[in-house]
């Protein structure tokens, strides 16, 4: 089947799976608070929000990355769909192609606001409670109601001053760790030292520098306190 529907642990399924998979994901969060990453940025997901995030767009929503207490109260609607499954549903229904055509133009995170988020939500609601036979017609409604780009908003921009900083981010945590070689580094004295939090700390850490080469104990430890981090989730 080209679609998966689900809830938060259909969301922190690894990232690696998705983007092999080539799947698109829609998001309702229908209550609660948590955290997700977009990349090495870490997001807040807030109540009543509706997320389009292509096949192109690194995420994870793992809680070993964030920690359990973060998302362990998130009631989420989400759905799944192939690519190729897109792609076989224009030959069955030709009259969708526009439809399908349009949806492959996200090429970013979007979130979806305005009229679209009303149709989309109630959508995304009533699949989870629709018997499985069903489902194949609000699978069509609903790619017809995210398509096109009116009611969407980018979830992030990027911009050449926020690359500069990502630069100059790496460059202070490089000179903090030469200037320290003497001791033992710790997670949290570095995330304090560039103004971060331990978390996004922790996987940007992992994003930029995990797989360079270490050549001396002090930069092992770090790399080791991260990794550690990473994975407790009562922190």
């Amino acid at each position: 089947m080209g679609y998966k529907i689900g809830g938060i642990e259909l969301l922190s399924q690894t990232t690696d799976n998705q983007r092999k998979s080539n799947y698109w994901t829609i998001i309702y969060i229908k209550e609660g608070y948590g955290m997700y990453m977009i990349g090495s940025r870490l997001l807040s997901l807030n109540n009543g929000e509706v997320l389009i995030l292509p096949p192109t767009t690194k995420y994870s929503f793992d809680s070993t990355t964030l920690g359990d207490e973060y998302n362990e109260n998130l009631v989420v609607h989400a759905v799944r769909f192939n690519e190729g499954w897109l792609d076989d549903l224009t030959h069955v229904f030709p009259d969708i192609a526009r439809t399908v055509l349009n949806i492959k133009e996200f090429k970013n995170p979007l979130l979806v606001t305005g009229m679209k988020w009303l149709r989309v939500s109630q959508l995304l609601d009533s699949l989870a409670r629709t018997p499985e036979i069903d489902r194949p017609q609000k699978i069509l409604d609903l790619l017809g109601n995210i398509s096109g780009k009116e009611d969407t908003s980018p979830v992030i921009i990027i911009n050449q001053h926020e690359e500069f900083g990502l630069a100059e981010k790496i460059e202070n945590i490089n000179n903090y760790i030469s200037c320290n070689l003497c001791k033992k580094i710790s997670l949290e004295e570095v995330a304090t030292y560039i103004n971060m939090n331990k978390i996004y700390f922790c996987t940007f850490f992992k994003s930029h520098f995990f797989l360079f080469n270490f050549y001396n104990s002090a930069l092992c430890t770090c790399v080791e306190y991260a990794v550690f981090f990473c994975n407790c989730s009562n922190i």
